[in-house]
C-alpha cells in the first residue's frame, strides 16, 4: 500500500506507477512521492535521507513525463508560441526540466514556429540559428511534397511516412490524398498506427464529402463510421448520390430508419434517381403510402414517360386516386403515344377528360403522311 494516498493499487496508469527508493525499499505511487519530496527529501515512512540516484530517477522519468506533454500538446495544436512565454506556467516547467530547446525545436518540427516567428524565440544566437535551420528545411520539404502530391500514391507513403510524420504532416498528406479519392474510405485503415483518433475521423469525413461511399464501402468500413459518429453522414452521401435502389433498401432498411432517412432515401434517391416504375410501385407501395409520397411518385413516372398504353389499366385505380389520370394522357399526346391504332382503346377517356381535340391535332398529319 502507498501510505502517502494510502491506496492499494499500483500501475493502473502512467501516474500511478509504483517508485521503490533505492536505499531503503519503501514503494510509494511515483506521483505521490514526487508531491513529496517537493517538501522535503526524506523517506514518507522511515524518514531516511533520500539518494541522490532517486532524484535523478524522479527527475528524468518527470522531465520525460512533461516531454512527452508537450509534444502532444504541440502536435494536437494545443500549446503554440503564446504558451511559451517567459513568464507563463508552462515556461516555467520547460525551464525546471530543461525543456525549452526541445520545445522550440518541435513548434518547428509542426510549423507552429515559422522562420518570421524567430522574434518570439527567447535562446542563444546559436539555438535561434539551429530553429531557423530547422523551420527552412520544414517548408522547404512540405512545399516539394505538395508539388508532388498529383503523382503521390497510398505505395509511396512508406518512403516518406517518418518524415511526414516527424513534421506532423502525415494527417495532411493523407488528406490530400482523400480529397483526390486516391486514397479511399476502404483503405484508410492503412494508417491507423500512425494518426490519432480526431485525425482518422476527419480522414473518414473528407472521404465522405469528396468521394461519396458505396454500399459495399458501407459495409467494409461500418464498425469505424459507427465509432467516429459517421454513419448518417454516409446514409445521406448514399442518398445525394442516388446510390439507394429498390434491389438494396432493404439491406439499408434498419439504418435508414435509425437516422430517420427513409422517407429521404425515397425521395431523394428512389423517385428523384428514376428507379421506381411500374414493375416495381407494388415492393414499395407501403413506404410511399407511409411517407405519402404515392403522388410525386407517380408524377415521376409520368414524367419519364414510365406509364404507357401497356400498362395504364394496372396504374388507373392509383392514378385517378390521385386525379393524374388527365396528366397522364396529356403527357401521352405530347409524346405522340396515341396514335391511328390505338385511339379506340382510350377514347372514352379522352372524351372523359376532353383532350379529344387535342389528340386529333397531334394525329391528322400523321394520318397526312399515312395517306
Amino acid at each position: 500500500m502507498c501510505t502517502i494516498c494510502l491506496e492499494f493499487a499500483f500501475n493502473d496508469d502512467k501516474n500511478r506507477e509504483a517508485f521503490q527508493f533505492a536505499k531503503c525499499g519503501h514503494v510509494f505511487h511515483f506521483d505521490c512521492v514526487e508531491k513529496a519530496l517537493k517538501i522535503n527529501n526524506n523517506c514518507p515512512n522511515c524518514r531516511e535521507h533520500i539518494h541522490a540516484v532517486d532524484q535523478a530517477e524522479i527527475f528524468i522519468r518527470k522531465r520525460l513525463e512533461y516531454k512527452h506533454a508537450f509534444q502532444e500538446g504541440i502536435r494536437k495544436y494545443r500549446i503554440g508560441l503564446v504558451d511559451i512565454r517567459v513568464g507563463t506556467s508552462k515556461r516555467k516547467l520547460m525551464e525546471e526540466y530543461d525543456l525549452v530547446d526541445e520545445v522550440y525545436s518541435a513548434l518547428v518540427e509542426c510549423g507552429i514556429l515559422t522562420v518570421d516567428d524567430m522574434q518570439h524565440v527567447r535562446a542563444t544566437p546559436a539555438v535561434v540559428n539551429r530553429l531557423k535551420a530547422e523551420a527552412v528545411e520544414r517548408d522547404r520539404y512540405i512545399k516539394d511534397i505538395s508539388s508532388k502530391i498529383n503523382r503521390l500514391t497510398m505505395d509511396d507513403i512508406d518512403s516518406i511516412r517518418d518524415k511526414l510524420k516527424r513534421y506532423n504532416a502525415l494527417s495532411w498528406f493523407c488528406q490530400q490524398l482523400v480529397r483526390r479519392c486516391t486514397l479511399t474510405i476502404d483503405k484508410i485503415d492503412i494508417v491507423r498506427d500512425d494518426l490519432n483518433d480526431e485525425q482518422l475521423r476527419e480522414l473518414y469525413r473528407i472521404s465522405l464529402q469528396h468521394c461519396g461511399v458505396t454500399v459495399d464501402e458501407i459495409e467494409l468500413v461500418q464498425n469505424k463510421l459507427e465509432e467516429y459518429d459517421l454513419m448518417v453522414n454516409a446514409y445521406e452521401e448514399l442518398i445525394v448520390g442516388q446510390d439507394i435502389t429498390m434491389d438494396n433498401i432493404e439491406v439499408l432498411r434498419k439504418g435508414l430508419e435509425t437516422y430517420d432517412l427513409m422517407k429521404v432515401a425515397y425521395k431523394e434517391s428512389i423517385i428523384g434517381g428514376f428507379v421506381l416504375t411500374m414493375d416495381n410501385i407494388e415492393q414499395a407501395r407501403e413506404d410511399l403510402e407511409k411517407f405519402n409520397l404515392m403522388s410525386e411518385a407517380y408524377d415521376m413516372m409520368i414524367d419519364m414517360g414510365y406509364i404507357t398504353m401497356d400498362n395504364i389499366e394496372q396504374a388507373r385505380k392509383d392514378l385517378e386516386t390521385y386525379n393524374l389520370m388527365r396528366e397522364v394522357y396529356k403527357r401521352m399526346i405530347f409524346a405522340n403515344k396515341i396514335t391511328k391504332n390505338n385511339i379506340d382503346q382510350v377514347r372514352e377517356d379522352l372524351e372523359k377528360y376532353n383532350l379529344m381535340s387535342k389528340v386529333d391535332l397531334a394525329i391528322i398529319p400523321f394520318f397526312g403522311r399515312r395517306v
